[in-house]
């Protein structure tokens, strides 16, 4: 596979699993190998089956309402899945060819089986393979020397998908230049 452009998701969910949980909001951005941003779109999504917080498990209810997009779905910002999965779709088409990037993030699996289930079109879009940076960070935290790295991220994140796809991208910008430069 030649990868010359690589593709940053993150999905902020109402809970963990993909089966009966729905997506809320999703972030994609598009970076050249260097990690340099090309271009790329979030989009708050309008839940499925409704808005019922009160489902919701109270850590996810609770980060949903700390961080904002709670009240952005109830101020009815959202889109719908179709709509939101065709303007991502729509942003990287003259950016990226079809399987050409894997899907890059933090623990991007779990934004994997979101997307499997509730974007298809989207999800067929990546390669097979992910570049997930949270395996980069366990396997520094479990055999580089600790005087090696004078910083870690601390990989808090604000649970909103475009900050969280920068933080994805500037971790595994880190990664890089300790592991490869």
């Amino acid at each position: 596979m030649k990868i010359s452009k690589l593709i940053f998701v993150d999905i902020e969910t109402s809970g963990l699993n993909p089966d009966t949980d729905q997506m809320l909001e999703i972030a994609v951005v598009v970076t050249d190998t260097d990690l340099n941003i090309q271009g790329g779109t979030s989009r708050v999504i309008s839940p499925l089956l409704g808005l019922h917080p009160e489902t919701w498990p109270d850590v996810v209810r609770k980060m949903h309402e700390k961080n904002g997009l709670l009240n952005e779905l109830r101020a009815g910002a959202g889109v719908p899945h179709f709509q939101a999965e065709q303007e991502i779709l729509d942003t990287l088409l003259p950016n990226v060819k079809s399987q050409e990037s894997p899907m890059c993030g933090s623990s991007v699996h779990f934004d994997r089986a979101f997307m499997r289930l509730q974007m298809p079109t989207l999800n067929k879009f990546f390669h097979y393979r992910n570049m997930d940076t949270s395996t980069f960070k366990s396997a520094v935290n479990l055999w580089a020397p600790k005087d090696a790295y004078p910083f870690m991220p601390d990989g808090e994140k604000p649970h909103r998908a475009m900050e969280d796809v920068k933080a994805s991208i500037a971790e595994l910008s880190y990664y890089r230049n300790l592991l490869f430069h």
